[in-house]
């Protein structure tokens, strides 16, 4: 069944939840960044970003499995190992911030030249199963709506 949404509706998605988690965090001190937590245990925002810059190569990865294989099972990402392996803890929310950008518009780029029938390329994400490369891609943007509420909340602005 083909879907009515395109690889053009999932680009401006990816494109605007970019701009607007930046724009959360733009006049946000290092210290501010590191104190404000979505909760108790929860993550504060530098590991907010740090895991939104770790992720955004692993989707693009994803990606070339798709375009580049039949059928593949794609590529898995362990969270709480890249919490430790990439030190979150002690990164500069700055860096991770501009690190994100860079591969975010690496990754745009990559969407923009794909055909309609590159879309609908197919693989087996580890959790979620079979999906196309634009499944994928609207995962993706809803994946930045789920933590840019987080970043809400760490900074009280969201319940």
């Amino acid at each position: 069944m083909s879907s009515s949404l395109t690889g053009a509706d999932a680009m401006n998605a990816l494109r605007r939840t970019n701009v607007i988690l930046n724009d959360l965090v733009r006049d946000l001190s290092q210290a501010d960044a590191v104190s404000h937590r979505d909760g108790g245990d929860g993550w504060n925002v530098v590991e907010i970003v740090c895991h939104l810059r770790d992720l955004e190569g692993v989707y693009q990865r994803r990606e070339v499995q798709m375009l580049t294989e039949d059928n593949p099972p794609l590529e898995s990402f362990d969270v709480t190992g890249a919490v430790i392996t990439n030190d979150y803890a002690h990164a500069d929310l700055r860096e991770a911030l501009t690190l994100w950008n860079r591969r975010r518009a690496a990754h745009l780029e990559f969407l923009a030249g794909l055909t309609p029938e590159q879309w609908e390329r197919t693989g087996l994400h580890p959790s979620y199963g079979a999906c196309t490369l634009l499944e994928g891609a609207i995962r993706t943007a809803l994946h930045d709506v789920n933590h840019t509420e987080q970043v809400l909340k760490a900074l009280g602005r969201a319940s």
